[in-house]
């Protein structure tokens, strides 16, 4: 679909349940904008500042354009691992006008280049990070992520605050820029497809940390093998608007898919999160487990859908939502769904929206901790069941004092 159709037919409306949320906020961006070829570039020093810190080598985009490696951008990758650009041809955004495939459209029509990370058969490639900084204007990026049969990859995407970066950037050409404060408030598009072949596994966490005037769509698309897992673990933190629209496919027998989240929105922030798993092959397993904190006048949402078709025989679901809510003028609206059509299947879900705990703060206080140390506390223990899973040491802590508002 071309840039001007898909200018003219814009983001769905509040109207549509998925958009009811952030539409309002995402409809007055530009997405339509192709990013520029003259896009100022971070230099090593910026980058070295918005590495998480976690031991592992580092891919990084800003705006979508991959970074060279002359700037810090791209250093050895693991044995067989490789990235590589695809052609346009190989770049396919899904045929209609739902408001999900839209958002594949529009990063496949404005994205500077789409790319391929790939891991060869067998191979454990321990631990890599993509680091996406935001660039003034629009961006836009489109990543394939296939792992070959028995495959192994701990992934970590950071979508990165970036000021610093902007501040100290250095044109395509070379020369210096000036600071980036009056520069247009980022926009970014993301359209990932992730593909495990049989037996691959794959640990994707995902930290966006956005600067807190830009605004993200992204789509994120999985097929998982037989005997395959991932292990999706987003932690939302950043942007003004967000909204994610993420489908995650069981397609063999013995399949594992998990989704992790922790969605913290403060101030006048939006995110949405609409997640479909579909239980397409018998004896599969997913888990969802979402921890929601908001406060100021922000606005959160988490959608989470389980499809069990009658291919899904033997089929496993649980999913937990619980919301936690620091003011009287935040929202959290979740709905866990379960659509059904085979009988020999095991699937629960359950959604509760509360504030700080009384009596725990009560008790905390009780033993000499102040009011604002016991509420932190408590906050960092209801974080902590997401945060948990990272295998990254290093990153459990330093997230640790960031999850916070």
């Amino acid at each position: 679909m071309s840039i001007d159709n898909l200018r003219a037919l814009g983001l769905p409306s509040g109207r549509d349940e998925a958009w009811k949320y952030a539409a309002r906020t995402l409809s007055r961006r530009d997405w339509w904008s192709a990013p520029s070829d003259a896009l100022s570039l971070p230099d090593k020093a910026a980058i070295d500042a918005a590495v998480l810190p976690v031991e592992a080598p580092v891919l990084v985009f800003a705006g979508g354009h991959a970074v060279p490696r002359a700037l810090g951008g791209f250093g050895a990758l693991p044995a067989g691992v490789s990235l590589r650009p695809l052609s346009e041809d190989a770049v396919k955004a899904p045929t209609g006008d739902s408001g999900e495939q839209r958002i594949a459209a529009i990063a496949a029509a404005t994205t500077p280049g789409a790319w391929e990370l790939a891991v060869a058969a067998n191979v454990d490639a321990g631990s890599l990070q993509l680091l996406h900084l935001p660039a003034p204007g629009t961006g836009a990026l489109v990543l394939r992520i296939r792992l070959a049969r028995g495959a192994r990859l701990q992934l970590l995407e950071s979508l990165a605050d970036g000021e610093s970066a902007l501040a100290g950037a250095t044109s395509a050409a070379g020369s210096a820029t000036g600071s980036a404060a009056n520069s247009p408030a980022p926009t970014l598009t993301r359209w990932l497809q992730v593909q495990l072949a049989d037996g691959a596994s794959l640990t994707h966490a995902i930290v966006q940390q956005l600067p807190l005037d830009a605004a993200l769509l992204e789509q994120l698309d999985v097929s998982v093998g037989r005997d395959a897992t991932y292990l999706g673990l987003p932690v939302s933190l950043g942007a003004q608007a967000a909204h994610t629209a993420a489908h995650l496919s069981l397609e063999g027998p013995g399949a594992f898919g998990h989704w992790q989240q922790f969605l913290r929105v403060d101030g006048n922030q939006h995110t949405d999160v609409q997640l479909t798993v579909t239980h397409a092959a018998a004896n599969t397993t997913s888990t969802q487990a979402v921890r929601a904190l908001a406060g100021g006048r922000s606005r959160g949402a988490f959608s989470g859908k389980v499809v069990m078709p009658p291919s899904a025989h033997g089929a496993d679901s649980a999913q937990s939502i619980r919301n936690l809510l620091l003011s009287a003028t935040a929202e959290l609206d979740t709905r866990p769904q379960l659509e059904i059509h085979v009988d020999d299947v095991k699937a629960s879900h359950g959604s509760t929206t509360g504030s700080l705990d009384e009596q725990a703060l009560f008790y905390l206080r009780s033993r000499g901790i102040g009011e604002q140390e016991a509420r932190r506390l408590l906050m960092q223990a209801f974080a902590a069941d997401v945060i948990a899973r990272l295998p990254w040491p290093s990153l459990r802590e330093w997230l640790a004092t960031r999850v916070l508002p």
